[in-house]
C-alpha cells in the first residue's frame, strides 16, 4: 500500500452505521457524492463521510479493540506531516495512520513523513472512508488487538 493511495482491499466485513448527513454533500469536508449509474451504498457513504467521522470510528474501534490510539487534534508546534493516528497493539505493534476523506489529498510532508516511515520498516498507511465500510479499518485493528490469536 503507497501513502498516496487508499487500500486496494474490496471485501465486504465492518459496516459502521451510516454519518450524519449522507445523503448531503454540501457540508465542509465532504467530498462529491458519486454521480448516478453504477453507485453503491457503500460508494455514496464513503464519499459523504467526513475525516472527524472516520476517526471518531476509528476511535470507537481502538477502545473497543483495546488499542492504544495517540492522535493530535491541534498540530500547532508539531513537526508538520506526523500522522494523525500512532496505534499501538497489545504486543507492541505500531501503525501509523493518516486518516483522509474519499478526496482528500496527503500534504507534500504528509507524503515525505510517510515515506520515511515505510523506509525504516515502519507500518505506515492512509486509511480513507472506504477502508472503513469495506472492513480493512477493523481487520487492521483486530490484527493488532488484545484479540488476535484469541480464537
Amino acid at each position: 500500500m503507497t501513502a498516496q493511495e487508499p487500500p486496494a482491499d474490496e471485501r465486504a466485513g465492518y459496516a459502521p452505521p451510516p454519518p450524519s448527513g449522507a445523503g448531503s454533500s454540501s457540508a465542509a469536508g465532504r467530498g462529491k457524492l458519486p454521480a448516478a449509474g453504477k453507485v453503491n451504498a457503500r460508494q455514496v457513504l464513503a464519499a459523504a463521510m467526513t475525516e472527524a467521522e472516520l476517526e471518531e470510528h476509528v476511535r470507537v474501534l481502538c477502545k473497543d479493540l483495546g488499542v492504544l490510539r495517540f492522535h493530535v487534534r491541534d498540530s500547532r508546534g508539531m513537526n508538520r506531516g506526523l500522522p494523525d493516528d500512532i496505534l499501538i497493539g497489545a504486543r507492541g505493534v505500531v501503525l501509523w495512520r493518516e486518516c483522509k476523506t474519499q478526496r482528500g489529498r496527503l500534504t507534500p510532508e504528509q507524503r515525505e513523513i510517510g515515506e520515511a516511515l515505510t523506509a525504516l520498516g515502519q507500518d505506515y498507511g492512509v486509511w480513507r472512508p472506504i477502508s472503513l465500510l469495506n472492513g480493512h479499518v477493523g481487520r487492521e485493528l483486530t490484527a493488532i488487538s488484545r484479540l488476535a490469536g484469541a480464537a
